[in-house]
C-alpha cells in the first residue's frame, strides 16, 4: 500500500519582518507495506485536527448539556491590497461550535465593519472578517486552511458589516472562517477566539475583546 505522510510546516505567528513570507506546505511519498489494522489506527489518532485547535471552551447547563466552542491556530501572515490601494496584513483562522444542547440554538454573529484598536502604542488596528467560503475539518492542513484566493473572498466583504446567521441542531456542529487584517504587522504571535460570557458571545484577538453577538441559550457556565 502507499501511505502518505504529510509534513506541514505552519506559520503559526507572523511579524512585520515576516509579512511578505508565505505558509508553505511539502508532501513526501513512501512505499510501505501495512496491515489494514494499522492504517485504520492511523487514521483514528485524534492528532490529524488537534495540532490546529489553539482553544476549545466547553460550557453545560444544569441538567449537563454542553456547548463546545474550538478555536483555531492562525494561518496566514501575508499581504493583501484592497481595491483602493490599501494593503493589509491578514491571518486565517476556523472556529468550530458543536451543540448537545436539547433544543435547537441561534446564533447571530455581528462584526463592525470600523477597524479596531490592538495597541494604541504601536498604532496597530485590525478588521474582523467573516468569509462565506465553506470550511470543513479535511482542509486543515491546506494553505490558509483551503482559502487560498482571498482577494476576491476579502473585497466581497471588506467595507460591510461581517455577519453570520446559523441554527445548530442538537447534536450538530456550524465550522467556519475568521479573517483578521491588520494595518501593518504585529511583533509577535497573534491568537484569537471566541468565547461566552454571561450567555454572550465573545471574540477575542490577543487581549482586545469585542462583544460580537447573541446565542439562544440559557444558563450555561464554563466547564
Amino acid at each position: 500500500m502507499v501511505r502518505l505522510s504529510w509534513v506541514i510546516f505552519l506559520s503559526a505567528f507572523f511579524s512585520c519582518n515576516k509579512a511578505d513570507k508565505p505558509t508553505t506546505e511539502h508532501t513526501e511519498i513512501s512505499d510501505s507495506k501495512e496491515t489494514a489494522h494499522e492504517i485504520q489506527s492511523q487514521k483514528e489518532k485524534p492528532t490529524a485536527v488537534d495540532q490546529f485547535i489553539y482553544t476549545t471552551n466547553e460550557y453545560a447547563d444544569t441538567a449537563g448539556h454542553k456547548l463546545t466552542i474550538v478555536n483555531s491556530f492562525p494561518k496566514g501572515g501575508l499581504r493583501y491590497s484592497d481595491p483602493y490601494g490599501k494593503d493589509y496584513v491578514y491571518t486565517i483562522f476556523w472556529t468550530q461550535i458543536t451543540s448537545n444542547l436539547p433544543k435547537p440554538t441561534e446564533i447571530a454573529i455581528t462584526f463592525p465593519v470600523d477597524s479596531i484598536e490592538l495597541s494604541a502604542d504601536e498604532h496597530i488596528y485590525f478588521k474582523l472578517l467573516l468569509p462565506d467560503n465553506e470550511m470543513t475539518l479535511n482542509k486543515a492542513s491546506m494553505f490558509n486552511y483551503g482559502l487560498e484566493t482571498v482577494e476576491p473572498v476579502f473585497g466581497a466583504v471588506l467595507n460591510k458589516p461581517s455577519t453570520l446567521t446559523k441554527t445548530i441542531k442538537p447534536g450538530d456542529s456550524i465550522i467556519f472562517y475568521v479573517a483578521t487584517l491588520f494595518n501593518k504587522g504585529v511583533q509577535g504571535v497573534v491568537r484569537t477566539e471566541f468565547f461566552l460570557r454571561d450567555n454572550n458571545l465573545y471574540y477575542k484577538v490577543n487581549d482586545t475583546e469585542i462583544y460580537c453577538g447573541e446565542m439562544s441559550i440559557e444558563n450555561l457556565k464554563p466547564i
